[in-house]
């Protein structure tokens, strides 16, 4: 299983490769399901036992993946639920299959102009 963090929001992958929660500072994504600056202790603990690897995905792949989903599959999806695509389409992921579940339809309005 691969954890995806928005480039602008790497805590969960900092803590998840130190094995302990550490701090940012602040974060800078439009992925606000992602944006966070200090996981949970019992968050981090479960990625850890369940996650073999996390990558870091852009802001212009998030906006891409969001472009793509609703020009090709007609669905609205926010820049967290994007995520999962955004990392298949700019990762060389392992595994002969990949997959990731589309999230969030409820992007903010202000990003609809991106679209």
């Amino acid at each position: 299983m691969i954890g995806v963090c928005a480039e602008g929001a790497p805590s969960m992958v900092h803590s998840w490769r130190a094995g302990r929660p550490v701090v940012t500072e602040r974060t800078d994504t439009i992925a606000e399901g992602l944006a966070i600056r200090s996981p949970v202790p019992p968050a981090l603990h479960r990625v850890r036992a369940l996650v073999d690897d996390i990558v870091l995905v852009t802001e212009s792949a998030l906006i891409d993946t969001m472009r793509l989903t609703a020009d090709i599959l007609g669905i609205l999806v926010e820049p967290s639920g994007a995520a999962g695509l955004a990392a298949i389409a700019t990762h060389d992921l392992p595994g002969e299959r990949v997959a990731t579940v589309l999230t969030g339809g409820n992007p903010h309005p202000d990003l609809l102009a991106l679209l």
